[in-house]
């Protein structure tokens, strides 16, 4: 687990400890739903709209989990959409700078 903002209050604080050969499935977190500034926790609204789902609701601290096989197609999925999108365009004329 990772924090993207830490006070630096908050340093040594991280509980993070992978297995040494287990492969990474997924990746949880705690998220504030109610974020003051201080706090060494994401806000949960920034997790949730990079795809976390919430596995266990709480009042302040939920945990949230993003499946990493999810985040992988889905990532490859855009790419492929963008390709197909950009390899369909074709300009009418060629473009010149002025």
């Amino acid at each position: 687990m990772c924090c993207t903002r830490r006070p630096s209050t908050c340093r040594g604080q991280s509980r993070f400890r992978p297995a040494p050969s287990a492969p990474i499935r997924a990746v949880e977190a705690f998220g504030d739903l109610k974020p003051d500034g201080l706090s060494c926790v994401t806000p949960a609204e920034y997790l949730l709209a990079v795809g976390f789902k919430t596995v266990r609701p709480h009042h302040r601290f939920p945990r949230l989990r993003l499946e990493v096989k999810t985040a992988m197609s889905w990532r490859e999925d855009v790419e492929v959409a963008l390709e197909r999108l950009l390899g369909s365009m074709t300009p009418d004329r060629p473009l010149r700078l002025a």
